[in-house]
């Protein structure tokens, strides 16, 4: 048997060449690319007349020694001295006979041997020999071999067993036949020096050489650009302007250059997403098509949307000296009377929407009442937005105003009368009672209004009243009546 020798990466071939490798069996020497010397080659073409005359010998042999005794000959220079395409022969070129017949050098069937047979004849062989279904590949695979690159572009764009394809297929058994005998010279020294020893390596066949050449692939290349980036200074510049603007007072944003960091890391993290793609593939001709996907940057009320959201929300980001992860809670948690005096537009929706949320008597958490003020300064975002918001949530809270607040009356004209009575009745400062006390928000917040009696009665349980003037007066009025009904009394 055959020595198996090193294997080598093959490139993959569609199913049908792969099956008809296989079928072989055989172990087949290591690859050895081609290399064709741009000279006119000497080897007839299929249907040329053959200028050689001797007989080729047919069929299949074990005596290795004919790779040493001159039987199989390799001719690598013309009967000028002219350098031509190698190819194996029976003789050496003479004046007589300047070109040979070329013989084809193959494994034979059980790989302990050689077979010979004229180029041509295993040529034709080959070529009808390769599926209808494979002729594509095989074109791809001996795109090396062709007269021309226009030769082979043509022959390409058909599935024909055209005569450009017969020329290369041709041209690649010759080839495959010089590096066969090669292979032969190894083989029979080997066996010169130990006639029983294992054969060092074994022979190409059509099948295994053209598997082991380099395919002519499409390549494909891809390029990305990065335009319309922001720089780090100018994203920590509109940062900066947006809280002056927006907050009025730095001092109140919490480790705002950390939040200013953040931003420009987020803002330039997402360009460098947005950046366009373009891929080019290029044909085993040369000719490249080129497809590209191209985005749009960040538009200025997208960038705002996202400092806005810093400055309610917060961030973090790596201090530059430690690297150490430091986080900024932006202006949440801050006094709000502060940011509502500094001026800036948060500060002043936020009066906005205090106001009317104390009007509409609905109770909002204050963080969120400022999440609502920043979120009215967003693109498409309005105060009317967020105070029509709260005015829906006064009507699900107050079902049974409904009806008055579609009116336009405010939750608070309603609880004005409430509130003044309370005042009142316990003899507090006008104004002590606002719209959250317990006894307005049973009066108002029910199927109906609470009736006057029914909140006296229920103002009067709370035992402060106990010690106003009013009740003082009651009680005396009251203990008046009961010891004049006993005669006690004006006596």
């Amino acid at each position: 048997m055959a020595k198996t020798p090193k294997p080598t990466p093959k490139p993959t071939l569609p199913a049908g060449v792969a099956a008809a490798n296989a079928a072989a069996n055989k172990s087949r020497p290591p690859s050895i690319p081609p290399t064709p010397v741009a000279t006119q080659s000497a080897a007839p073409i299929v249907g040329d007349k053959p200028t050689g005359l001797e007989p080729v010998k047919i069929g299949s042999s074990t005596d290795w020694n004919q790779f040493l005794n001159g039987t199989l000959v390799p001719i690598t220079v013309g009967p000028n001295g002219t350098t031509i395409e190698p190819y194996v022969s029976g003789t050496k070129p003479t004046s007589t006979n300047p070109n040979p017949g070329q013989i084809a050098i193959l494994p034979n069937a059980d790989g302990k041997g050689f077979y010979t047979d004229s180029v041509d004849a295993v040529a034709a062989q080959s070529m009808l020999g390769i599926n209808a279904g494979n002729i594509q590949a095989y074109k791809l695979k001996l795109a090396a071999y062709y007269p021309s690159t226009k030769e082979f572009k043509l022959s390409y764009a058909t599935s024909d067993k055209d005569v450009a394809f017969q020329k290369a297929i041709r041209r690649a058994i010759n080839e495959a036949s010089v590096a066969n005998f090669g292979y032969g010279v190894t083989n029979a020294n080997a066996l010169k020096a130990n006639p029983s020893a294992p054969l060092p390596v074994g022979l190409y066949d059509f099948n295994s050489y053209v598997l082991s050449r380099p395919t002519v692939q499409q390549t494909t290349s891809t390029s990305q650009s990065d335009t319309g980036l922001t720089t780090r200074e100018d994203a920590l510049a509109e940062f900066y302007r947006t809280v002056q603007s927006h907050v009025g007072d730095p001092t109140l944003v919490n480790n705002l250059p950390t939040l200013a960091e953040a931003y420009w890391n987020k803002l330039h993290t997402t360009e460098l997403n947005r950046g366009s793609t373009r891929t080019t593939v290029t044909d085993p001709f040369g000719t490249g098509k080129s497809s590209g996907i191209q985005y749009t940057q960040l538009s200025e009320q997208d960038r705002l949307e996202m400092r806005i959201n810093f400055i309610v929300k917060g961030g973090s980001a790596k201090d530059a000296k430690t690297n150490k992860t430091i986080t900024s809670t932006g202006i949440k948690g801050v006094d709000y009377q502060k940011l509502q005096d500094t001026g800036g537009l948060i500060g002043d929706n936020y009066t906005k929407l205090l106001e009317h949320s104390y009007d509409m008597g609905v109770p909002v958490n204050k963080d969120d009442l400022v999440a609502r003020a920043a979120k009215a300064l967003l693109p498409g975002g309005s105060a009317d937005e967020q105070i029509k918001s709260l005015t829906q949530a006064a009507k699900v809270y107050y079902k049974g105003l409904t009806p008055y607040i579609d009116s336009g009356l405010k939750v608070s004209d309603i609880a004005s009368y409430y509130q003044k009575t309370r005042d009142s009745e316990l003899e507090l400062t006008p104004g002590s009672t606002n719209i959250f006390n317990d006894n307005v928000q049973k009066a108002i917040n029910g199927e109906k209004l609470q009736d006057q009696n029914d909140y006296l009665l229920g103002i009067r349980t709370d035992p402060a009243w106990r010690f106003t003037k009013k009740a003082n007066e009651s009680s005396a009025g009251f203990l008046d009546a009961v010891l004049k009904t006993w005669g006690k009394v004006g006596m």
